[in-house]
């Protein structure tokens, strides 16, 4: 009996939750507004659960939209708190074709996938269908303009901000793409071997050799391409061998391009490697750091929409970024000397948001004793 009455004050206080969502969603349809730009105006969707709406109302300083906390939820002891686009540092003035294009490549291999196939991270619980939406619309957008790039990350997806009593900031880094002159035969010069991972276990031979990739001049070479997790070895035919390490075992590429952990080419300046226990691979995070400037003794701002497109074996916890700067001397400046103190927002697929809002808290309801 008394389990039939916990059980009827559950779902009738679920019930209660359920009409005051759609009581308020309605009221926040009621007065929303556009938020304007100084060169377009654009309809903020009503998927989301309406902060963006409130926030807009409190700037104006509405007397009918009251000031409301903003939804979050809690993982790990961290609040995964909704913000605005407004609070994003620099992000009215940052210019994001290039990030647009850059997401759109991760847009293929989401819609390559299963609707239903998990997409998102351990503790972020995404689907391929949550990114697929948004993907079709982006494929279509041409031209990329500042302006029809900004629109469509504004109009299908939230930021997200990671708080533990109070924004949390970390380390970013960065990483570059080594070159180093190599052989396919063993010479006097060449006699440092790249060995590949043993591709199949022979039952026979308990210890199978691992096969040699190539031959370069030094181990201190080898040594820095296992510390990039990938490089380039530049044959003397003028070929080049681009090569990936994944838990410390080097793989031959057969592609002219430097390939991330979600498959896709990386790109210069606009790629980042995070902590996939985290961050979904293909999400974009808005960026606030610094870099340090080549041939200069000063550092210069960095704001800037990322995609997670690779991950590393030193890129660990919430708040980790490495950033890839691809080849040559500014890269391999970049690689070695950016170690600054920064904070990204995650950009998360609105109606992937309202489930994952949803989830938490009925999850939370349910738990009370």
């Amino acid at each position: 009996m008394k389990n039939e009455i916990i059980i009827s004050i559950r779902l009738f206080g679920l019930i209660c939750i359920c009409v005051l969502f759609f009581s308020s969603k309605t009221i926040r349809e009621s007065v929303a507004r556009p938020l304007k730009r100084a060169d377009s105006t654009f309809f903020v969707p009503q998927l989301t659960i309406g902060y963006h709406q409130y926030r807009v109302k409190a700037v104006e300083k509405s007397p009918i939209a009251p000031e409301v906390p903003a939804p979050q939820i809690i993982i790990q002891n961290i609040a995964l708190k909704q913000i605005s686009f407004l609070d994003l540092p620099g992000w009215d003035t940052t210019d994001i074709k290039k990030s647009l294009s850059v997401f759109q490549n991760s847009c293929k291999k989401f819609l390559s996938q299963d609707p239903n196939e998990a997409d998102g991270s351990k503790y972020i619980d995404i689907r391929a269908k949550d990114w697929q939406s948004p993907c079709r619309v982006a494929l279509a957008i041409d031209p990329i303009t500042d302006k029809s790039a900004k629109e469509f990350f504004e109009n299908w997806f939230d930021p997200v901000e990671f708080n533990k009593d109070k924004p949390i900031s970390g380390l970013f880094t960065g990483y570059y793409m080594p070159v180093v002159k190599g052989n396919l035969i063993k010479t006097s010069q060449y006699n440092i071997p790249i060995y590949g991972a043993v591709k199949h276990n022979s039952k026979k031979n308990k210890h199978p050799q691992k096969p040699v990739i190539a031959w370069i001049k030094s181990s201190l070479e080898r040594l820095f391409l296992q510390i990039e997790g990938a490089g380039i070895i530049q044959l003397p035919s003028g070929k080049r061998l681009y090569i990936s390490y994944e838990n410390r075992k080097a793989e031959p590429l057969n592609q002219q391009d430097a390939l991330g952990a979600h498959g896709i080419i990386l790109t210069p300046g606009y790629s980042l490697a995070i902590d996939k226990d985290w961050i979904p691979l293909g999400s974009p995070l808005w960026l606030s750091t610094v870099k340090p400037n080549i041939h200069e003794n000063n550092e210069s701002s960095l704001q800037r929409l990322m995609i997670a497109q690779d991950i590393g074996g030193a890129i660990r916890g919430i708040m980790r970024g490495d950033v890839y700067w691809g080849e040559g001397e500014t890269a391999d400046f970049l690689g070695n000397n950016m170690k600054n103190e920064g904070r990204y927002w995650l950009l998360l697929p609105k109606q992937a948001l309202v489930r994952l809002f949803a989830d938490f808290e009925f999850n939370s309801f349910m738990s009370i004793p």
